[in-house]
């Protein structure tokens, strides 16, 4: 979730390809909702969803209000204790896991009461949703040249024992994507890739091209390697290269400033 400018988030978004959904605030109404001020924020929400407090995170005194806030809530499980494991295992992400879990205690017979079985079905939906998303992403990001966050995007599911409904076409496109010529060539730059981003996450832009740029010379043949070049086109097209965050220059304008902005090639 962000408050910055489509123009900002849409060629981000186009660049990366993320695997979840992106919220672009417009105006100021979920700020207001949430009494949010300043991101990023902090808040206390119930166990039936009531928000009991919010505020600017790390604020002088917040945490005091906090944890009065955590005091005052309603406790209690969020789920019936017969899918209290597997929602635990969603929360560490092991969402195969989960479903194992889940589909033990659904096929043990047992007969469950109302909340019981609102809350089975609402954990069984969730997770089979979540492998069809997989499914649909892997395609998305496969197309956008992106072998190995493909990869990574359909593995659990693709093996997930007992198999969720997208596990056979998950499975197959894995395998489609396993018999690609340079598909060892293709991992092992997209594990860079990875790195590079990482890298321009955290402003080291100098380095994001460098690491995109060195993508695009070793591993040529790939198809990430396109993806790698416009990449780094990229960062040159806003100037980013030599951007220092210590610079007040450099974080008003939002690129490098003329000071520490460096000449960089492809």
């Amino acid at each position: 979730m962000t408050d910055e400018e489509l123009s900002v988030v849409d060629p981000w978004i186009k660049r990366a390809h993320p695997g979840y959904p992106i919220v672009a605030l417009q105006g100021d109404a979920f700020e207001s909702a949430l009494k949010v001020d300043a991101f990023p924020c902090q808040a206390v929400i119930d166990t039936e969803g009531k928000l009991t407090y919010s505020d600017g995170f790390g604020r002088t005194g917040s945490s005091g209000a906090l944890n009065a806030a955590m005091a005052k809530a309603k406790k209690g499980p969020i789920w019936p204790k017969l899918f209290a494991k597997a929602a635990d295992l969603i929360t560490a992400d092991q969402l195969d896991k989960s479903y194992a879990e889940l589909r033990k205690v659904l096929d043990a017979g047992k007969e469950l009461n109302p909340e019981e079985k609102a809350a089975g079905d609402k954990l069984k939906a969730h997770l089979e949703g979540a492998a069809a998303e997989a499914l649909a992403d892997a395609h998305v990001i496969f197309d956008a040249g992106r072998v190995y966050d493909a990869h990574e995007r359909l593995a659990i599911f693709a093996a997930a024992k007992p198999p969720f409904p997208a596990t056979p076409d998950c499975a197959r496109l894995l395998g489609e994507l396993e018999a690609l010529p340079d598909y060892k060539a293709e991992m092992k730059a997209g594990e860079q890739y990875v790195a590079a981003l990482e890298l321009e996450r955290t402003k080291k832009y100098s380095d994001a091209f460098k690491a995109c740029k060195a993508i695009v010379k070793t591993f040529g043949s790939t198809k990430l390697a396109n993806v790698a070049k416009a990449e780094a086109e990229s960062l040159i097209e806003r100037g980013l290269p030599g951007f220092d965050v210590n610079c007040d220059a450099c974080r008003t304008g939002k690129r490098a400033c003329d000071k520490h902005a460096e000449k960089v090639k492809l």
